[in-house]
């Protein structure tokens, strides 16, 4: 079997893992919703901003370095 497509079902099998765990430990505690949403924004904020800075690095640049 070809490696991508192991690490992919070793991707899969470990989503599924943290999924199950996360909801089960989600049922048990309550969540501050407020503080939820400003991490979530954060966090998607941070992720897009930092995809756009690296759009504008030149490549030659990053082979060079190594």
């Amino acid at each position: 079997m070809p490696l991508p497509i192991l690490f992919g079902f070793n991707k899969i099998a470990a989503l599924a893992g943290t999924s199950i765990a996360a909801f089960k430990y989600a049922k048990k505690i309550t969540f501050n919703y407020k503080l939820l949403f400003v991490i979530a924004l954060s966090c998607f904020v941070s992720s897009f901003l930092g995809a756009q800075i690296i759009n504008h690095i030149d490549t030659n640049v990053l082979k060079h370095s190594s």
